[in-house]
Formats: structure tokens, sequence, C-alpha cells
């Protein structure tokens, strides 16, 4: 076990241990609830064994288990179960010989949120449909979801939305999820789909001069680095009074460690002097933060009971009255009356703020990504040589979307990430009969890379035939 240093673990004990460092925080409050139980007892920064936990989950624990999630949170069967075959998994995902991403990417995880958030999703569509109701028959509606997933809420609010005057912006780090939603809501026209990071600022990803009537924010708000930066960022794409909706966790409770806190991103936050312990804020905390973001109102629509006793809670915030807004081409005709016309910017953003790293710099990597957007390919290409190579490349074209790809380009750089990567893993497990990890794909990120991985598995590949 490895030991404690005050309230967080010793990094090289986790290593050494084999456990993934992002869930450092995850086992304090494991350890904490261990301790709490009487199973461990914490002596000075060393950790002391009094009750020797099971080595597997016994029955009749998981059938007490099952009752109280049902009678206590309203949690339904399946969902318990699917818990529960987590906790029977902890090793494997702690040690990301199962990676969260393949949790987060089964078949079964769509459902489950359905049933945990159906409620929840019932308050925030009656509050859309009011919303609706009011709304000018002669004015278009604009709608950006970000942090959209699966789109369980999207399912519930498209409906409600008249088709021939509604742009909706289906928003997502991910580009696994675009094409998730592309087929999903391919009966919605009106519908368009982006990638937006809420972490940086929307100017620098082609979201400039963005004026939404709704923004929609389902279980996300808490993800991000920095919740007080992702408010701002949020209020910079809202139309004067137009509506913040969110749908957010505001109590936590153990159990969510067994759903949403093993999944990347829940423990990624950097504002320690807004959350500690976890990432998710309570009712007042919210109220504070959103008037501190500049939003006029804010409200909680949800009542005590039923899905709020979990703690999901639904809260609108409206955006002020005015707002003002930066003309980039006026800058730049003043830069290019005094400035050479090779110093006049090729594109001006206008920021609240520089984007900094953990230690407080200007984060310059995410910057240069920022700008990046729309960026072409500059170097020389390296087409593949060889069958698997030619397969390799096919594969990664398919799972990234994109139109081209050679040996060169690197899987994470070319919008990848570790969804996409348990796709990539099951097709090439499909075309090369091969097990391998989703951390395979991102240790070796290159096509080439993957491709000599794969030589030591299967040996070498035939060369293709000379054009």
């Amino acid at each position: 076990m490895p030991h404690t240093t005050g309230a967080r673990f010793d990094s090289a004990a986790l290593r050494g241990a084999g456990v993934a460092p992002r869930y450092e925080r995850w086992l304090t409050r494991a350890v904490q609830a261990l301790c709490d139980d009487g199973y461990l007892r914490a002596t000075g920064d060393d950790l002391e064994v009094v009750r020797e936990l099971p080595g597997k989950l016994p029955a009749e624990l998981g059938t007490r288990v099952r009752t109280v999630l049902a009678d206590v949170l309203e949690i339904p069967a399946d969902v318990s179960d699917w818990m529960l075959s987590l906790a029977g998994n902890l090793a494997d995902v702690l040690t990301q010989s199962v990676h969260s991403a393949e949790l987060y990417a089964s078949d079964r995880t769509p459902g489950v949120y359905k049933q945990l958030f159906g409620p929840t999703y019932a308050a925030a569509t009656d509050a859309v449909r009011e919303m609706v109701a009011q709304w000018p028959a002669d004015r278009p509606l604009k709608v950006i979801e970000v942090g959209a997933g699966y789109g369980s809420l999207t399912r519930h609010l498209l409906p409600l939305l008249p088709a021939d005057r509604t742009e909706y912006v289906f928003t997502d780090i991910s580009r696994y999820f675009m094409d998730k939603a592309q087929t999903a809501f391919a009966a919605h026209p009106f519908l368009r789909y982006d990638l937006f990071d809420l972490d940086l600022p929307p100017a620098t990803q082609g979201f400039d001069g963005q004026a939404a009537d709704l923004v929609v924010a389902a279980s996300v708000i808490h993800d991000m680095r920095q919740v007080r930066r992702t408010l701002h960022n949020l209020r910079s794409v809202l139309a004067p009074g137009g509506v913040l909706l969110m749908v957010e966790q505001t109590t936590f409770h153990p159990w969510f460690d067994l759903v949403m806190g093993l999944q990347q991103g829940f423990d990624n936050f950097e504002d320690t002097d807004l959350r500690t312990g976890h990432c998710l804020l309570d009712r007042d905390q919210w109220h504070r933060e959103l008037a501190a973001a500049g939003f006029d109102e804010a409200a909680v629509l949800t009542t005590a009971g039923g899905p709020a006793s979990v703690g999901f809670d639904v809260i609108v915030a409206q955006a002020p009255g005015s707002r003002r807004r930066f003309n980039p081409e006026e800058l730049r005709a003043y830069a290019a009356e005094h400035l050479a016309k090779h110093m006049v910017p090729a594109h001006l953003y206008a920021l609240d703020e520089l984007p900094l790293s953990a230690t407080g710099k200007v984060d310059r990597a995410a910057l240069a990504k920022a700008g990046a957007r729309g960026s072409t390919r500059s170097r020389p290409a390296k087409p593949p040589r060889t069958d698997r190579q030619r397969k390799l490349v096919d594969i990664w074209r398919e799972v990234l979307g994109l139109n081209k790809v050679d040996l060169a380009d690197d899987f994470l750089e070319a919008g990848g990430d570790s969804l996409l990567a348990a796709r990539l893993v099951a097709k090439l497990q499909s075309a090369f009969a091969v097990d391998m990890p989703v951390s395979t794909v991102l240790q070796y990120t290159t096509v080439e890379a993957l491709d000599a991985h794969l030589e030591t598995l299967l040996g070498p590949s035939e060369l293709m035939p000379a054009e």
C-alpha cells in the first residue's frame, strides 16, 4: 500500500505500485473511506491494515449494496450491477491494464447514464420547452451544446425545437462523439457538429462572434481544469440575455467513484482554491461562481427529493443584457497603417486571459494548438510501404475522419484521444487478430511506431507492389 504524505499520496510510491498518476486523488478518497470504515488506520505518514478486505466482493454484500442503492438513492438494478462489476475490476482500471476510455466507450454506458440522469433531464427538457414556447415566432433560435458526449440530453431537446428556424451546434472535445452524433441525429438537418475544448478560449477555436440564445452543458463543466475560466468562456459565446442551462452533480457520493470518478478528466482540476477533495461544486458555490463570471441571474430548477437527493441538479443562468464586442478588422486596419506589411498579424483573437499551465506560466502549447485550427501539413508525405502499413493508414483515416494519413502522422496531434484510441484498438484487433490495450496506441502514437510494435508481435509484413 503506498504511503501518504499529509493528505496526498507519494507519487513515486504510486508508480511503484503500477497505479496511474491521474488516480492519485481517487485513491486519497478511497483510503479516507477505508479509514472511516475501520479497514485502515493512519499512523503518521504510513497506513496500517486493521481489517483485511475480502479478495473478491462477497455475494451477500453485493445484495445489500443493490438494496441500499435502490431504496435510498433510487439507482436502477442494472446500474448497480455495472458499478459492482467495476468494483471487482478496480486493480486493472487503476493500473490502466483496462483504460478508462474502454469503460466509457462501452455499449452499456449510454444506457446507464440515461437511467442515472433521466429524471434530471426531464427537468431540463421542461425548462427548454417553456423557453421555446415563449420564443418569438419570427426570430431564429441558436443553440450550442458543449461537452455533448453521447447526446443523452440532446435527444430530449431536439423534438422541442422549430426545425425551420433553429441552428443547433453539437460540440464535444472528441471526434468520437461527432461520428456517433451524426448517425444518431441524421433526421435533424438543423444540427451541425464541431469540436470545442472548454478549457481553451472560444475565439481561438473558430467560435468568435457567436451569439447563442441557449448554451447547454450537461454534466461537463465540473470536468474542466478551471471552472471560472470555463464559465467566462461560455458567457462569451452567449448573446445578450442568452441562457446557460447546466446539468451538474452538486452533491458528492462515494459511489460516484465507481462511475464518473474512474473516467478521464474527473480529477484533472487545477483550481484547488475552489475545489479540493473532488471536482464537484455544491449549489451555493455554483451561485457564487456564476455571479462572479458576470451572469445576472442563476436558479436551481430541481427540487428536494427524487433525483435531486442523489445530487443531480438543473441550473440556469442568464447572461447580461449587453456585451462588448471586439472588431478584429478595425485593429488589423490600424496595424496595417502603422506596421510593415510582414508584421501585420494574419489572425487576431480577443482573449479575456491567456491560457496558463499548472505552474502559472503562459501555456504556449495550448496557444499553438488553438491557433493551428485548420492548419495544413508542411512536411513531406511519408506513404506506407508494406501491406500492414497500408491497412494501418486506412484504419487511422477512418477513425480520425481524415482524408490523408501517412506513416509520420501522430495519433494525438491529428485529433486522436483515448476514446478514439479505444475504437482504433477494436479495429486493429479485428484486422490483425491481435490483443492490444488502449495504452499501446497511446504509447506508439505514429503509424510507423505502431507498425514497428506490431512487427514484434506478428513478424515482418510484405512490401506493397511498386506503382
